[in-house]
Parts: structure tokens; C-alpha cells; sequence
């Protein structure tokens, strides 16, 4: 397998909401520079990124496309069919586990709000991968339960930042094709 293979697989799974920052760094460093922190790009650089990004849904992790190619993507060679297989191995430990709950570790919820991303990322992904309607649904308790919570505590960007991205709809098997 190569890396362009790899990369397929695991792009879904593994991608962070870094976005600005990463389109800031391309643009000073497409632009012949070297990369420095913080960039120096204009605004009108970033918002040209931006409005040249797919219109299309979803733009975080994947496309629709990208979402249906998954399973092919898992048979592309042993690294992709490993990955896929511990994906799938995890979700399904995952299903006979209780969802997370609003549970705070000293006067953060983050480890609850990251363990809920990891849920619903390896649900859906194994959804995506073989087709088992038990994944989607048990990601959907995942996102049920973390969306009943009485806040996200908000006192902390990142507990409510990555509960945000767990619940962005990384599983709706009827928008498939979105």
C-alpha cells in the first residue's frame, strides 16, 4: 500500500479542526515562503482559500464520495485492510458499551467530549466501511446522549469545540450522498 492509499484511509479519522491554521501555513508557504508561526497572510488570502474550497458537504473530514469509497479504500492492500479492521474491531467493542455521560474530571468535561469523537468517528467510519446499519445507529445514541448533556462547559473552549465536532454529522447514513 502506498501513502496516497493510506492517506485515503485514514484521512476521515484522523483529521483535526485545524483548518485556518493550516490555510494561513499553505498560503505563506504556496506563496514562496517559509512556514513561520504565526503566518502572515491577509485576510484576503484566507478568505480566497476559503470561497475556493468544495461547496459541496461534508467539508470537515470528508465527501460524500470519499464517505462511499471508504469500503473499496479498505481493500486497497494489508496497511488499509489493518486499519479498516481495527476501525471496525473498535465500533464494535463500542456497541455493547453505555454512551458517554456529562461527566466532569476536575472542572473539565474533556475527556468525555474526546471520548465521544472517537466514538462516533470509529462508528461512523465502520459504518462506512461495511455497510452495518448497527454502526450508524449506535453512533446516533452517542450523539443523542452527548446532545442531551446540560451544557458542554462552556467555561473551556475545547471540551464544547470537540463535542461540537463529534456531533457534526460524521454518521447519517440517509445523507450519504451529501
Amino acid at each position: 500500500m502506498n501513502q496516497r492509499d493510506f492517506v485515503m484511509v485514514s484521512q476521515p479519522l484522523f483529521a483535526r479542526p485545524m483548518v485556518g491554521i493550516l490555510t494561513a501555513l499553505s498560503i505563506h508557504v504556496a506563496g514562496g515562503a517559509t512556514a513561520a508561526f504565526p503566518p502572515q497572510v491577509s485576510e484576503a488570502d484566507v478568505q480566497k482559500a476559503i470561497d475556493a474550497a468544495p461547496k459541496r458537504h461534508p467539508r470537515l473530514l470528508a465527501t460524500g464520495e470519499q464517505l462511499r469509497n471508504l469500503s473499496q479504500a479498505a481493500k486497497a492492500g494489508p496497511t488499509a485492510e489493518a486499519v479498516a479492521g481495527h476501525i471496525v474491531g473498535e465500533a464494535t467493542r463500542l456497541l455493547d458499551q453505555a454512551p458517554v455521560t456529562r461527566t466532569l474530571e476536575g472542572r473539565r468535561l474533556l475527556g468525555q467530549s474526546r471520548a465521544c469523537l472517537s466514538r462516533v468517528l470509529h462508528l461512523a467510519a465502520a459504518y462506512y466501511i461495511t455497510g452495518r446499519a448497527e454502526f450508524a445507529g449506535r453512533a446516533g445514541k452517542e450523539m443523542l446522549a452527548a446532545s442531551a448533556f446540560s451544557d458542554w462547559n462552556p467555561t473551556h473552549y475545547l471540551d464544547v469545540a470537540e463535542m461540537t465536532l463529534a456531533l457534526a454529522g460524521q454518521c447519517q447514513p440517509q445523507h450519504a450522498g451529501h
